[in-house]
């Protein structure tokens, strides 16, 4: 996923940002398994690293959609990562959806997990 208009604090359009998943390790306990996490990064418009955000929680983690978080003046003020968690290693759950807010600079807003299913969300996005 990617947006091609990064926004700074002034509105101004100062890069790119990107985001998917990524192998962080194998873990080897009683079963062997992929830790998979997710990663957004911003690169300025000369392609130059601005920042990264890295995501992971659970045994597999995957990004499920990427868009712009908006304030009450509908000025853009960061980024939403929705994310699949699959499998809880500490508690074992069902799958759940998660959303987790960005700041313009790499920083978690909030995070909060929501009730609804893959079909549900599908229609919404």
């Amino acid at each position: 996923e990617y947006i091609l208009k990064g926004y700074n604090d002034k509105q101004e359009i100062n890069g790119f940002v990107s985001a998917g998943t990524f192998l962080k390790e194998t873990i080897k306990e009683e079963n062997e398994y992929n830790d998979i996490q997710i990663m957004l990064v911003k690169y300025d418009k000369q392609g130059k690293l601005l920042w990264e955000y890295d995501y992971g929680k659970t045994k597999e983690d995957k990004l499920y959609y990427l868009t712009y978080s908006y304030n009450n003046e509908n000025k853009i003020n960061g980024y939403i990562i929705y994310v699949d968690k699959t499998y809880n290693k500490e508690e074992q759950q069902e799958q759940k959806i998660e959303i987790v807010r960005i700041d313009l600079k790499g920083k978690i807003i909030e995070e909060k997990e929501l009730n609804l299913t893959n079909t549900i969300l599908n229609k919404v996005i």
